[in-house]
């Protein structure tokens, strides 16, 4: 498998090409650039299998290459974005909403070895450019204030987008999520549950109750706060923890969040 780095950090670039050799002995390093420009004259004249892309660049911004890039280049290729923390929030929330592969500076290891996992494996399931058609989308609902769905990450990389309305809770065990819907499916996610919670940090509908569930206050019935019992549309009964059963209290009555 090809892959190409644009990415205008030196160091950065040493830590990926390092990891790729340590964790991807499939994948060859064919060439790193660090301009708009150069970077795409590598794309054109490789057309790799994975790209690796900082987001900003010396010159400009990466999708300026993406731009120009013919579909059939892309459409059976990986990518994985690389991102400042804090920087371009629209970008970086649009990236995580869009199910896009992405790393935050400083780049940890296992985080790096996940990501291109995860990248390849989509890369089977699910074409870049299609990818970058949703990225947009969403980036554009994330601009004006407002993401309507919500990437739910399925075994062998499907990817199902869920209206954020249709989720009664969220239930996490280990390293998977059960996700409930109004349509008394329950899809199981390969993701864990503090993937999510990133996910709905900015939507006010959602509520933590223990250390593995997060319930959609749209369907809450009623709480029972002497038993901690909290009761769902559906038919669901939960329990918070002590912890989260006061918070939850405190919100409904005074509205406040800790």
């Amino acid at each position: 498998m090809k892959a190409i780095l644009i990415e205008d950090n030196i160091q950065a670039q040493e830590l990926i090409r390092g990891l790729i050799r340590r964790h991807f002995q499939e994948i060859e390093l064919v060439g790193t650039e660090a301009t708009v420009v150069q970077g795409e004259k590598l794309i054109l004249e490789v057309q790799p299998d994975l790209l690796l892309l900082d987001v900003q660049l010396r010159d400009g911004s990466v999708f300026e290459i993406l731009d120009r890039i013919p579909e059939q280049i892309l459409q059976h290729a990986a990518l994985v974005f690389i991102t400042a923390f804090g920087t371009f929030e629209n970008i970086y929330r649009a990236m995580r909403y869009s199910a896009i592969d992405y790393l935050v500076k400083p780049i940890d290891e296992s985080d790096f070895k996940q990501a291109i996992r995860n990248a390849i494996d989509r890369r089977e399931q699910m074409g870049l450019v299609e990818q970058l058609r949703t990225f947009q989308h969403i980036l554009l609902q994330s601009r004006n204030g407002s993401v309507e769905k919500m990437p739910v990450i399925l075994p062998r990389s499907v990817i199902e987008y869920v209206p954020w309305r249709e989720i009664i809770y969220i239930e996490g065990e280990d390293n998977i999520c059960r996700i409930h819907l109004t349509d008394g499916r329950s899809l199981n996610s390969v993701r864990h549950l503090g993937h999510y919670r990133q996910l709905l940090k900015d939507n006010s509908r959602f509520f933590q109750v223990s250390k593995s569930l997060v319930i959609n206050l749209d369907h809450l019935v009623r709480y029972h706060a002497l038993e901690q019992i909290i009761e769902l549309e559906g038919g669901f009964r939960l329990g918070a923890s002590r912890r989260g059963g006061s918070q939850l209290m405190k919100y409904l009555k005074n509205g406040d969040r800790e």
